[in-house]
């Protein structure tokens, strides 16, 4: 493990990335940051429960295909949300993307939630794909098949406290966000596919080619790639 990866884990920060949704492309400069962070003496995990096709022998094999060639040898996937190991022995947790209310029925259902509370804690890498990264903020309304929910059913894991998640973000639907933002009375990170959001403790850098927005009470914050704010 390299010098800069060492004194990174051993501080515990919570090391936080959240992809737009893109194609591969789209999200590789993100993906190379998260997989120089990872300790390579030990397994990655990959969720992919967002996905309706069981079993998720090709959802691994497509993880597979995203992960080998940034160098990462060891994956393992826990399609059962049962911990297999301690958050400290683990590289990294990658959830993957697609459907929002069936990945956090069964992560919620599974107790795996408080798995992933001490992922972060610990300062072991965590990485949301779209629908995987939506279920990390306050509240999963901010997903087009979660917006008929109830405030109380609407609860996300709250790892990414204080603002909720938008993914495949694009300019066309601002107005629309902002609106949502003063419905949900929430703060929004809204990520388009191709930008990457990197939060270790409460700065957020952009990782892409587009802008990330925040919308505020008072207004936005443009985050343009290979830049930082604070939460």
């Amino acid at each position: 493990m390299g010098h800069k990866k060492e004194n990174y884990m051993n501080s515990k920060k919570t090391c936080i990335f959240l992809a737009g949704g893109g194609e591969v492309d789209d999200s590789r400069p993100l993906d190379e940051q998260f997989v120089e962070m990872l300790d390579s003496t030990k397994p990655l995990v990959y969720i992919p429960n967002a996905m309706r096709s069981k079993p998720y022998q090709s959802c691994l094999e497509w993880f597979r295909s995203v992960m080998t060639p940034l160098g990462v040898i060891t994956i393992e996937m826990w399609d059962d949300l049962q911990p297999r190991r301690p958050a400290t022995d683990i590289a990294g947790m990658y959830i993957g993307g697609g459907d929002t209310l069936k990945l956090l029925k069964e992560i919620r259902e599974a107790d795996f939630d408080k798995y992933l509370h001490r992922v972060a804690q610990d300062g072991t890498p965590l990485y949301g794909g779209s629908a995987g990264a939506i279920i990390l903020g306050e509240d999963i309304r901010t997903a087009p098949e979660a917006r008929h929910l109830v405030a109380s059913k609407a609860t996300g894991i709250k790892i990414v406290e204080g603002y909720s998640i938008i993914c495949h973000y694009s300019p066309k639907i601002e107005k629309a966000t902002q609106t949502l933002s003063k419905e949900l009375n929430q703060r929004i990170i809204a990520i388009p596919e191709k930008a990457g959001g990197y939060i270790i403790e409460r700065t957020l850098t952009n990782y892409g080619t587009e802008s990330i927005i925040v919308f505020r009470e008072n207004g936005i914050d443009i985050i343009n790639p290979n830049h930082s704010i604070n939460l």
